[in-house]
């Protein structure tokens, strides 16, 4: 199945946008009015979602962090119930709670935003979806920002795993003479 960006159901509806330029918003205002609103349930959820993951998440955390002097509370409860003698059950008890509490809150902030439903949208007809023609000075700014993100986001982790691959064991460190094939 082929998705196309106008008949998908993650599009927003370009009815909302077009009723905005129609009542004499431009296309900032539109962007500050209309979008935020669209797509807060999914932005909100899908941070809920990162949060719980991030908790969740222990063994990345425990390898790196603990190199870099860097303490999260999951990491810290199993240290207090693991890597001490006596356990400090309830210190890991109350640091559990605290984390199960904040998971707890944020929960019901995004299920409240989603049953309000202030984001609902009522279809109907549209024209096409207009282009927007950047001028050059604000194309070569966009290529710039998309390529920054890009090299951000994908080149320089890639480029960090090619040469941590090369080195027998994490040290941290990446002198020359530590690596091998």
């Amino acid at each position: 199945m082929a998705w196309r960006a106008s008949s998908s159901s993650w599009a927003l509806d370009p009815g909302l946008e077009e009723a905005t330029r129609t009542s004499g918003a431009g296309p900032f205002r539109t962007l500050r009015t209309v979008t935020p609103p669209a797509v807060k349930p999914a932005v909100l959820s899908g941070a809920l979602l990162a949060l719980v993951y991030g908790t969740a998440l222990f063994s990345v955390p425990l390898i790196i962090g603990t190199q870099a002097r860097i303490d999260i509370l999951t990491v810290q409860v199993v240290r207090m119930l693991a890597f001490t003698y006596p356990p400090r059950i309830g210190e890991a008890l109350i640091l559990s709670l605290l984390v199960a509490v904040v998971l707890a809150l944020l929960w019901g902030v995004n299920a409240r935003v989603v049953r309000r439903g202030h984001f609902a949208t009522v279809g109907g007809r549209h024209s096409a979806r207009p282009t927007t023609v950047l001028r050059p000075v604000p194309l070569v700014v966009a290529r710039i920002v998309l390529l920054g993100f890009v090299l951000l986001a994908a080149v320089l982790p890639l480029l960090a795993l090619v040469l941590v691959s090369f080195q027998g064991f994490w040290s941290g460190k990446l002198p020359a003479r530590s690596h091998t094939w």
